[in-house]
């Protein structure tokens, strides 16, 4: 199954440096859209809500050399995601709402350099290693639909995975502008021996797992620094 969505969204940063060039940095991010899900087994929907919230945690150190400026950095990071499927697909499958969140140790490397006295580039490649990762299905969405009258939510653990991001910031001045890459690879969760559904034919009992999964995003940032 995927489920692809164009979305919109609002960052905050902050920075704060001391005299010996280590830094802290906070930063959130919050990114909306509308989502369609698709299934080569359950159909499809579209128009559905699809959102995240991000907020990380970030220290590092500025080095100058020859000009330039290399930061390393090493933080925490914590990622919540929310996509809403419930009723009907297009084949007649009951859809339900997932909930997952990740908590991540990101590591990265950001090049600077001076274009001229207003404006500068900067690169910056990261990885990020999962410390946790849950995924909540809310099975019980899908009660009333089909003849099913009860439906247990499932909670699923995911212990293996990593993070990559990529991108390129160009800044004049206060402005800036930034395309990106995001990638997530996060593999199969725990299994969890669940009643998942009820119906007059009876009770449905099956071990529920997250399969492995990736998310990968592309877009584009426009920042003004106050």
């Amino acid at each position: 199954m995927s489920i692809k969505s164009t979305k919109l969204g609002i960052d905050y940063a902050g920075t704060f440096v001391d005299a010996g060039g280590w830094y802290l940095r906070p930063e959130a991010r919050f990114e909306s859209g509308k989502g369609t899900y698709t299934s080569s087994t359950t159909g499809s929907m579209s128009g559905r809500p699809d959102w995240y919230y991000e907020a990380r945690g970030l220290a590092g150190k500025d080095i100058a050399f020859n000009g330039d400026v290399l930061s390393v950095y090493a933080g925490l990071g914590y990622r919540y995601a929310f996509s809403d499927v419930r009723g009907l697909s297009s084949t007649g499958n009951p859809g339900y709402r997932r909930e997952s969140s990740y908590l991540s140790l990101p590591i990265g490397l950001t090049h600077q350099t001076r274009l001229s006295n207003r404006a500068k580039l900067l690169s910056t490649i990261e990885f990020s290693h999962l410390l946790r990762g849950q995924q909540d299905s809310k099975l019980s969405d899908t009660v009333g639909y089909n003849g099913i009258t009860a439906a247990q939510d499932v909670r699923n653990i995911q212990r293996r995975g990593y993070g990559l991001r990529f991108s390129v910031t160009y800044q004049i001045d206060r402005w800036s502008i930034r395309p990106y890459v995001d990638y997530w690879n996060v593999k199969d969760s725990d299994s969890v021996s669940a009643a998942t559904t009820t119906t007059a034919t009876g009770t449905t009992t099956a071990l529920v797992k997250e399969p492995a999964n990736n998310t990968k995003a592309f877009g584009v940032r426009v920042a003004y620094r106050f």
